[in-house]
């Protein structure tokens, strides 16, 4: 903390450090979008899958991935409504365990 009192012009990149969380968010959010289009199987891909958890853990914003996902895959890449649904249907959130009363 002293050298930045001693010299202000090092201030920010501290702030840009302490501020990293949004583009390693994002940066993860498209290199799973894109390992997740490069492929055609219905399942979702592991390393697609494990590169939203990370985006996840970034930041909790990239929980509309698979309202992404379905949008790219219906509009850009033309691909059928039940396709679109179904693989993006699996990077949802899910409550399996709770139990409402």
């Amino acid at each position: 903390m002293a050298l930045f009192a001693l010299h202000p012009a090092c201030v920010e990149p501290a702030a840009w450090v302490a501020d990293r969380k949004e583009p390693l968010m994002v940066l993860f959010f498209v290199l799973a979008l894109g390992r997740e289009t490069a492929h055609a199987a219905l399942r979702p891909q592991p390393g697609a899958m494990a590169l939203f958890v990370c985006a996840l853990l970034a930041k909790s914003s990239s929980v509309c991935f698979p309202i992404v996902l379905f949008a790219w895959l219906l509009w850009i890449q033309r691909r059928p409504v039940r396709e679109a649904l179904l693989r993006s249907a699996s990077y949802a959130p899910c409550d399996r365990g709770v139990r409402w009363s």
